[in-house]
């Protein structure tokens, strides 16, 4: 189920159509059939900060206009291009005031419905920006923040995109789903050009080892890593390494690793048709045994069970 607060401080003046209060609950047929939807707010006014969620994946994109978003306990300002991705029951909400913002809220119910395969490079790194599960979001990955410098590169895949949901032309949902690869394909070009941010807390005080081991670990995850490694790389203690580690991510090195490993074979259940053993040991683990253990742990269902939801 979706949880969605209204906002009744926006102005229609947009030529696009937009999505009203009362027709709210007829757009999320889209969102149960093919695991997506979109909704539209033009000139959104928005001067109290009431933080709410959904129980999916939220892009909130900034197509013209200035405000704020607040995402959990992290404020960002916000222009157009700007799009800030919330996971899984994680509050956000953006403030705008007079003359508002247009925006565009993109949902995603990854937990039931699979995204399309994108071409490579991608591929790995959408699997490090969104997670398919409410059971891989922690610290470190809930919220993600990426900044088009070409706005208009975002704006265009979702504005067809509303239109043809509004539509509903025959073989609209499949237009959607292919707009929608376009849309993931530009934030992945706009996250390689200008870099994207998650939800990591750091501080002047966090120092510049942190960031570089979690960086290999993204990178690296599908080949042997061990503590070991990771403490040569940073040139510290283990025990220093997991302390501060914990604290940047929320997670220990290992299960920050771990969750990786997981995060990337959830993908390739859903995109592959590659045996569940084959995917264990292209993800990382040396032990098939081991990657059915943590991944029922995580999951709540067996790789080949959470394949066949799929």
């Amino acid at each position: 189920m979706i949880i969605l607060m209204s906002n009744p401080d926006y102005l229609d003046s947009s030529p696009l159509v937009s999505v009203k209060h009362a027709d709210r609950l007829a757009t999320l047929a889209t969102l149960r059939t093919i695991g997506l939807t979109v909704e539209y707010f033009p000139d959104f006014v928005n001067r109290t900060l009431r933080p709410h969620s959904v129980d999916v994946v939220l892009f909130t994109c900034v197509l013209s206009g200035h405000g704020v978003h607040h995402m959990g306990d992290q404020s960002l300002a916000v222009e157009p291009g700007t799009v800030g991705v919330t996971l899984y029951g994680q509050d956000h909400d953006l403030l705008c005031d007079s003359p508002g913002a247009d925006v565009i809220n993109l949902y995603l119910d990854l937990q039931e419905h699979p995204l399309p395969v994108l071409p490579s490079p991608w591929e790995q790194m959408l699997s490090s920006m969104l997670t398919p599960h409410s059971g891989l979001v922690y610290e470190h990955n809930r919220r993600v923040h990426l900044v088009f410098e070409e706005p208009q590169r975002m704006a265009q895949p979702l504005q067809w995109m509303l239109r043809e949901q509004t539509e509903a032309a025959p073989g609209y949902e499949a237009v959607m789903l292919q707009l929608l690869v376009l849309f993931l394909v530009e934030c992945c070009r706009a996250a390689e050009q200008s870099g994207w941010s998650t939800s990591v807390n750091t501080s002047r005080d966090d120092p510049d080892w942190l960031e570089k081991v979690r960086v290999f670990i993204d990178e690296s995850y599908n080949r042997p890593i061990g503590l070991a490694d990771l403490t040569q790389l940073a040139d510290i203690s283990a025990e220093h390494l997991c302390r501060r580690f914990r604290q940047y991510t929320g997670q220990s090195p290992i299960a920050y690793l771990t969750s990786r490993r997981l995060q990337a074979a959830m993908w390739m259940l859903r995109t592959t048709r590659r045996s569940v053993t084959e995917i264990a040991y292209e993800c990382g683990f040396s032990e098939p045994s081991f990657f059915n253990r943590k991944f029922r742990e995580q999951v709540g269902l067996t790789p080949t069970v959470y394949r066949k939801l799929g």
